[in-house]
């Protein structure tokens, strides 16, 4: 028995040694696997917050140049304004831009589908409901705004305005910038412009309240 365990011996400590190093490893894989899922999903989170830190940043800036636009609706309506600066505060609406999100995590999350793999799955989930609720309405909301705008209000104001904006308009064409300001048409088209201006600033508001709020959780958690 003691000659056959002799044989076993070198065997089975080799054997432990295999088993060993085996698990050894694994384990070590393991754990660099982990390491690298960690950073990997660091650096996706890290664009996560830094997207919707640019859509903060948008939002603000939109907010901004509607309220400005708001505030020349005032202009364009005071007749003691002198008539070529209320028609400069009329034609002011064609700077506005739509807002336009930052989507670089999230489509990559999609088309990797690494979504199942990140920690915080619910921040990411909460990320693209924002994307889907509060940023579709606002879409929807500026797609109105804008589609008038293009459609309406700036072509009309290029076809009926008494003059283009290139030189100091002489006492004529003062008159007449003050004629077309008062048309009952353009009051009409100027009222249902603050409408939509009024509607688009509540909806970018929301949008802002709801991303700022996700990313104040995404900065807290990474």
């Amino acid at each position: 028995m003691n000659k056959i365990w002799q044989r076993l011996r070198p065997l089975a400590r080799d054997l432990f040694i295999l088993i060993t190093g085996i698990m050894l490893s694994l384990i070590l894989n393991e754990l660099r696997n982990n390491q690298r899922a960690k950073a990997e999903e660091q650096r996706i989170m890290q664009q996560l917050i830094s997207d919707i830190g640019r859509d903060t940043t948008e939002l603000n800036n939109s907010i901004t140049t509607l309220e400005e636009i708001l505030t020349l609706d005032d202009v364009w309506r005071d007749l003691e304004q002198a008539p070529y600066e209320r028609y400069l505060a009329a034609v002011q609406l064609a700077s506005f831009h739509p807002f336009a999100p930052q989507q670089t995590a999230l489509q990559e999350l999609a088309y990797s589908g690494q979504s199942s793999n990140i920690r915080r799955g619910d921040l990411v989930a909460a990320a693209n409901s924002l994307h889907r609720g509060d940023y579709a309405t606002l879409k929807e909301i500026e797609r109105l705004f804008t589609d008038y705008l293009v459609s309406d209000f700036i072509p009309y104001t290029n076809d009926f305005a008494p003059y283009l904006i290139d030189t100091t308009p002489d006492e004529e064409e003062t008159r007449n910038i003050e004629i077309f300001l008062d048309n009952p048409r353009f009051k009409n088209r100027a009222d249902w412009v603050v409408v939509l201006i009024v509607n688009n600033l509540g909806a970018l508001e929301y949008a802002k309240h709801s991303a700022k709020n996700i990313l104040l959780q995404l900065e807290a958690a990474y």
